[in-house]
């Protein structure tokens, strides 16, 4: 094996000998090989050979469905940010079941359609890899309605943070119906911005008084005039909490006079 794993490592090994070490019965040779390969990807082009990309594509597909989950996972990491290897290998990687695999491909990858990552969202996806999904640039509105439906609060939380996921009003409205009860889906909800005003108010109808300002700040729309009308909501909310703590839900009042400047420091 110790020969074996020095052959793999060497960038010299004829691409003939890679293929048979592919397939090595010892995994310390095959993971040396899986990160040799990755460093010769990106500079595989179609000047070098149809025959020599096809030899690189057989040794990286017969890595990538390796039965050792740490050498799926060295192939994904080292392919993640690539566009000239094959869709297919990509894909294959998106859908395993362990997460250290799918996770940066399902992140980075730019071979993955939306048409892929919805498909394989209704196959299922683990909660770890779900949240790298979440983490994707520029997710289209059907997928981020597909994230929320599966309900993983660490996902929902990390497509929140993800400023670049565009994210429907509708899917909003799914995303404040269950952050009521749910205290770490606050912060990134306010954080958010770019919210509808009737968004805006439903999240003050239950955050906590200290995040009322960040909402504020971080909504372009919230004028002067509505940021009085939040103020006077949650003071409201606040008054009406029974001892048990239970906090009574109230509507923000349609027709509210200017109160300038005053400010309670009891919640602002």
């Amino acid at each position: 094996p110790a020969v074996r794993r020095a052959v793999a490592s060497n960038s010299g090994t004829p691409l003939q000998a890679d293929v048979i070490l592919s397939e090595d019965p010892d995994e310390t040779v095959r993971c040396e090989l899986a990160r040799k390969v990755g460093t010769l990807l990106p500079d595989l082009t179609e000047a070098q050979g149809e025959r020599v990309r096809d030899i690189v594509f057989e040794i990286l597909g017969t890595l990538a469905r390796d039965q050792v989950p740490r050498i799926r996972a060295i192939i994904a990491s080292e392919i993640k940010l690539l566009d000239n290897v094959p869709p297919r290998i990509a894909k294959m990687l998106a859908e395993d079941v362990e997460a250290q695999v799918a996770a940066p491909i399902l992140q980075y990858s730019p071979l993955l359609t939306k048409a892929d990552l919805l498909e394989i969202l209704k196959k299922g996806v683990n909660a770890e890899t779900l949240v790298a999904l979440a983490r994707r640039r520029d997710l289209d509105e059907s997928v981020t309605e597909a994230i929320v439906e599966k309900d993983e609060i660490p996902a929902i939380g990390a497509l929140l943070e993800n400023k670049s996921a565009s994210i429907s009003d509708d899917t909003m409205d799914i995303i404040v119906d269950r952050a009521g009860p749910r205290e770490e889906l606050h912060t990134p909800l306010v954080l958010r911005g770019g919210l509808s005003e009737r968004i805006i108010g439903r999240i003050a109808n239950f955050v906590s008084a200290s995040l009322l300002d960040p909402l504020i700040k971080h909504n372009a729309l919230v004028d002067d005039a509505m940021a009085a009308q939040l103020r006077v909501s949650v003071a409201k909310r606040l008054q009406e909490t029974d001892p048990s703590g239970a906090t009574v839900q109230t509507q923000i009042p349609a027709d509210l006079p200017d109160f300038g400047d005053e400010k309670d420091p009891e919640f602002l």
